[in-house]
């Protein structure tokens, strides 16, 4: 772990709210990295951006009431095979029935767990415009705020 750190220029003792965006960047893309090493395999970035578009046509399987679904549906809808889906699940335990599918309710909930959407992250917006406007965003809480130029 310390020689991950080095790699990126930081020592252990470095904060994350003391870093330059940069490098919080970078720390974050390595922390993602180091997550998503399972079973002693590492999965590829193409795999983890395929599992939020499984995610996003989860949930919209959800809103029209599925409570199954297929994985050669989400590959139709992903651009991909239904094979290719199944590995990318495979990599995180076994989800879904031969012939049935996967629960749409329990793998939304399992993939938002999985891409660490179920925990907060605290974060700051500096010069984003149109003061307030974050506050209105769903999920954003809105702590404290600055007016007025600095």
């Amino acid at each position: 772990m310390l020689a991950g750190l080095a790699q990126l220029g930081l020592d252990a003792t470095a904060r994350p709210e003391t870093l330059a965006p940069e490098q919080f960047a970078r720390l974050l893309r390595w922390a993602v990295g180091c997550e998503i090493i399972h079973n002693m395999r590492k999965i590829s970035e193409s795999a983890v951006r395929r599992l939020s578009v499984y995610l996003r046509f989860l949930e919209q399987f959800d809103a029209q009431g599925h409570a199954t679904v297929s994985s050669a549906e989400l590959a139709r809808r992903g651009a991909t095979t239904s094979a290719q889906v199944r590995k990318d699940l495979s990599f995180f335990g076994s989800f879904g029935k031969r012939g049935l599918g996967y629960s749409v309710p329990e793998l939304t909930a399992r993939l938002r767990e999985i891409l660490g959407l179920k925990r907060n992250h605290r974060v700051v917006l500096v010069g984003a415009g149109d003061r307030g406007r974050a506050g209105s965003v769903p999920g954003f809480r809105q702590r404290a705020s600055m007016s007025g130029d600095l």
